[in-house]
This record gives C-alpha cells, structure tokens and sequence, in this order.
C-alpha cells in the first residue's frame, strides 16, 4: 500500500493488546512496517512458533505497566515491565487472553494496554538495545547500549 517506514534491519512483529482485545498487528512486509489486516490471536501465535527454536526458546517480549511496585527492589508502582517469554509461555497467556481471561502476573494484570513482540535474535553477536519511555506525567527519556 506504500504506507510504512523503510528500515534495514531485522524488525520484529509486534501485536498491540488492550485487556483481552487484539487491537492491532504490525508486521514487515519488504522491509516496511504495516498494520496487518484482521489480526488473530491464533495466527500471531503461528507466526511466533515460526520463527521459535522450540518450546523453551525465547519467543516473544512482553511489555506492560506493572500495578504493583517493589519499593525495596526499587520498581516504583506504574513502571513500565519488560518479560521475555518462551513460545510455550506465551501460547499459556494468548490462550487465556483468547478465552477472555485477563492475565494475571507477578507484577500485575494486563487489564490495561501491553504488548507482544516477537524475539528476533541478533545478527553476528551485535547487541544494541534502544529504549523509549513516557512516564505519567508524559517525560520521555530514550537510552541506547551496546
């Protein structure tokens, strides 16, 4: 359709939740970052056991704003939670997800909005991370490692 970003490198495929609803499925198609159309639970977990070693490979990330802190480990209440999960794990979450279930966690529920981005493993040992964040009161911050 022409709409989408141009990027040379490997871009993972990442599905917008809000409580138990698939709001949306961005996906590469070419190179460009595109809105799949009529998302699926079921089919965003195929396309994760596509690109799985296997069932206790990492398989997707899950991001989240956590409801409970940690104030002795230093989590403060309403921080954003990054999990890694295997395809085993994950497929355990989308199947309550699909039943209507809200996912309960350790850190919190996934009532509110959270995302699944699939695991892509780096190319030639390169490892950079480039994280984004905006708090409540909307300061953003933005740190890159290597």
């Amino acid at each position: 359709s022409g709409s989408g970003v141009l990027l040379k490198q490997r871009i993972p495929e990442v599905a917008l939740f809000h409580g138990c609803t698939l709001e949306a499925w961005y996906h590469n198609v070419n190179g460009l970052i595109t809105l799949k159309a009529n998302p699926s639970i079921p089919a965003f977990l195929q396309q994760l056991g596509t690109t799985s070693l296997g069932p206790s490979a990492p398989a997707s990330i899950l991001r989240f704003e956590s409801s409970l802190g940690k104030s002795r480990e230093g989590i403060p209440t309403q921080s954003l939670v990054a999990q890694v999960l295997s395809l085993q794990k994950t497929g355990e979450l989308l199947e309550r997800v699909a039943l209507e279930e809200t996912p309960t966690l350790e850190s919190g529920n996934l009532s509110g909005l959270w995302t699944l981005q699939s695991y892509v493993e780096p190319r030639y040992g390169i490892r950079i991370l480039s994280l984004y964040s905006c708090d409540a009161q909307l300061e953003e911050r933005s740190d890159i490692f290597s």
